[in-house]
């Protein structure tokens, strides 16, 4: 007597327990690979060139993203947990961006004056870290400025600014850099020290 030919499973006839599993196997692979990223983004900000750890205490994020207003208690080692599209992404994002804002502002502007402190160009190219086709996709509402009218019925523009705020420890003294975003085209935007 012939045999047949064993049949193509087809979804279907696949066990539910079996996407469940498969469900459960992306999000731990999703969940590995946030954390691979938190801790190398970590170690990049937090590490300096003597070796000695700096140590990032607080963050404060406002207007980046879906992020309006949010400030991280950090610690040598910190886990962002929660729900998807909770921001935790995003939070790592704008650790690396005022790390790359910092590292572009000392390579540009270190030691000028406050006369001269103008911002330093970023280029969404440049952001490895946060792929987007346009800078403008990382301001909060995607709102670049504001508008308003005076008393007198004029319409004044404003810049909307990205403020990114890291309070730490460096070598048992605290420190403190406050940089600000703001948005030049579809191509760039520019980094400056907060005053």
């Amino acid at each position: 007597m012939a045999q047949s030919a064993p049949s193509a499973v087809t979804d279907a006839s696949r066990p539910a327990g079996r996407d469940t599993l498969l469900r459960l196997r992306r999000w731990f692979v999703s969940i590995n690979s946030i954390l691979k990223t938190q801790a190398l983004l970590l170690e990049a900000i937090v590490s300096n060139s003597k070796g000695a750890p700096d140590l990032i205490t607080q963050f404060r994020i406002s207007n980046f993203k879906s992020l309006q207003s949010v400030e991280l208690e950090l610690g040598s080692a910190t886990v962002f947990i929660g729900p998807n599209n909770s921001g935790k992404t995003t939070a790592l994002q704008a650790l690396a961006l005022w790390d790359m804002g910092w590292r572009r502002w000392n390579e540009k502007r270190s030691g000028s004056n406050a006369s001269t402190r103008q911002g330093v160009v970023i280029n969404r190219r440049d952001l490895v870290a946060i792929p987007v086709p346009s800078p403008k996709l990382l301001w909060n509402m995607l709102r670049t400025q504001s508008s308003s009218k005076d008393g007198e019925g004029r319409q004044h523009t404003e810049k909307q600014f990205i403020t990114l705020e890291a309070q730490g420890i460096h070598h048992d003294e605290p420190w403190q850099c406050a940089l600000e975003f703001y948005y030049s085209n579809e191509e760039s935007f520019y980094c400056r020290l907060k005053n």
